[in-house]
């Protein structure tokens, strides 16, 4: 009799448990194909630059601009302006596969980059034409505009360091050439950018922190080195960045992060002698 009273009480809550059960595990449960969120603070800084971006590229679409630089310097300016405001700031990724190369934020920085050969290409032009104070004017600007997002990840520190590169090589040509006050902008310009310059460690140690993440929403496990970029789930993002650790399952970024890593090296040597450079011709 006891035991058809427990099986009865039995059969009428296992409905409600599992209900429960359901209830429970639908609050607790997190799927690993959902996206990661942005914050309204990381909402807030890729909103500063649209406005920008979106006037950049109304310029840029601008036939008559390809002869007529004086649109995109007034542009860039505003720029330069924002950059100094403080109001164009790092972009860092949220996730693994959020990367300044895909969405939104590669709009951003394609705008960018694209502003920014643009002025350059302009620089060379009026180097050419012997008028070294517009084309200073021009690899200046193109110079700080590059510095815009520059350490958001390990992508946008290649394409800027690459673009700032080319930027100091022909102002440092056109050193012996330029006037005392273009050669004093010049200083305080690449002096204020190499006490922005840092390491990319911290962008390496984030990128590991986000693929270990990702692995444990995706339910996966480190990928083989003779598996690194035939994964569609890593796209551009990571192809061919990645190789298997020898201690453990962390994959070292040694690709991206390498060559990101020696640029910027080069970069902040080639900003000191330039800083050399503009030294002796002061005297």
């Amino acid at each position: 009799m006891l035991r058809r009273v427990f099986l009865y009480r039995m059969m009428v809550f296992a409905p409600v448990t599992l209900i429960l059960g359901v209830a429970v595990e639908s609050r607790t449960y997190s799927d690993g194909f959902l996206p990661v969120m942005l914050s309204p603070v990381q909402m807030e800084r890729m909103n500063a630059y649209i406005p920008l971006v979106q006037r950049t590229n109304v310029v840029l679409r601008d036939k008559a601009s390809q002869d007529r630089p004086e649109a995109l310097r007034l542009v860039a300016g505003d720029w330069v302006k924002a950059i100094d405001e403080g109001k164009l700031k790092d972009l860092p990724p949220i996730a693994f596969d959020d990367s300044t190369i895909d969405g939104l934020k590669a709009s951003i920085f394609e705008c960018k980059t694209m502003f920014a050969r643009r002025l350059s290409r302009f620089g060379l032009r009026s180097a050419k034409a012997q008028d070294s104070e517009s084309a200073a004017a021009d690899m200046i600007l193109a110079l700080r505009l590059s510095e815009a997002g520059k350490f958001s990840d390990l992508h946008s520190v290649l394409s800027s360091a690459a673009q700032q590169r080319l930027c100091l090589k022909t102002i440092d040509e056109l050193l012996p050439k330029l006037s005392k006050p273009t050669l004093e902008t010049v200083r305080r310009t690449i002096c204020d950018l190499q006490a922005d310059q840092r390491p990319v460690s911290g962008l390496e140690t984030l990128a590991k922190r986000q693929y270990l993440d990702w692995i444990r929403r995706q339910q996966k496990t480190p990928l083989a080195i003779e598996d690194i970029g035939k994964s569609p789930a890593f796209g551009t993002t990571a192809s061919a960045s990645l190789v298997a650790g020898a201690d453990d399952s962390v994959p070292p970024f040694v690709s991206v992060a390498g060559e990101a890593d020696q640029l910027q090296a080069k970069l902040v040597e080639q900003m000191s002698q330039t800083t050399a450079h503009l030294e002796k011709a002061n005297r």
